[in-house]
């Protein structure tokens, strides 16, 4: 109760803070990507960083861990669950390295200042869940994309938002077309804990004093697994991180 009245009280500031950056940002996006590609990704990630430096004023932090045996650069694919809104601007954020890009729902390319842009512009693959003649082709486009240019693919394979942080039962068909337009390129499992709290309530408010931590796992190297067995082990081990950061929470 008491994290959700301070939430009340500085939610405003929060979400104003943030309205006003993506306000700002999306014409110092817009403008910059026809002129340099290192500033225009460089102006993407600052913004991305801001979002989530607003979430301060609600008392949320985000913690994150990672294995020696990373990747310093792409391409990659990045397999997360799917808590919040803020998974995105996490992602891009705190996995810089792999300038990522997403399979994400079309609606996400329309509506969201700044955002929306980036999705819509950057590469990222923009489906319809209910079309794969639409979805197959897109998230092999990004595929080609991320081995061509070095980039992260990130997915998430749930299909939708855990609003409650209980992992869902990974939906296959999306990552299995990404890991054929992506062979030979490292798998990254990514679990995101504690991000579905931000989004509680729908902004109405945003509680007070969540906490986030992004838990990037060891890769899984293409010449051991399968693809099926790629997509059983990620859902595995994602779901082995998040119980261990629950259980750090509960202690």
């Amino acid at each position: 109760m008491c994290a959700r009245l301070l939430g009340w009280l500085l939610t405003p500031v929060c979400l104003g803070l943030i309205i006003i950056t993506l306000l700002i940002w999306h014409p110092l996006i817009a403008l910059s990507r026809p002129l340099n590609t290192k500033l225009h990704q460089w102006i993407i990630e600052v913004g991305n960083f801001l979002l989530l430096f607003h979430l301060h004023w609600v008392g949320g932090s985000i913690k994150t861990s990672w294995p020696a045996e990373l990747p310093l650069q792409g391409p990659v694919v990045l397999i997360a669950n799917h808590q919040s809104f803020f998974d995105i601007p996490i992602c891009i954020w705190h996995l810089r390295r792999y300038h990522p890009r997403f399979v994400a729902k079309r609606s996400l390319g329309r509506g969201f200042p700044s955002v929306s842009y980036v999705l819509r512009t950057g590469g990222s693959a923009l489906i319809d869940r209910g079309n794969p003649r639409q979805a197959v082709p897109a998230i092999k486009a990004l595929g080609r994309l991320a081995v061509e240019r070095g980039y992260g693919a990130c997915i998430f394979p749930e299909g939708t938002r855990a609003r409650d942080g209980d992992l869902k039962e990974f939906k296959p068909a999306g990552i299995k077309t990404l890991l054929e337009a992506m062979p030979d390129v490292p798998v990254v499992p990514v679990a995101i804990s504690g991000a579905w709290q931000l989004m509680r309530y729908n902004l109405k408010p945003i509680p007070f004093g969540a906490r986030v931590h992004l838990s990037v796992l060891p890769p899984l190297s293409r010449s051991e697994y399968s693809d099926e067995a790629i997509i059983t082990e990620s859902e595995a081990r994602i779901r082995q991180e998040l119980e261990r950061l629950g259980a750090l929470e509960c202690g």
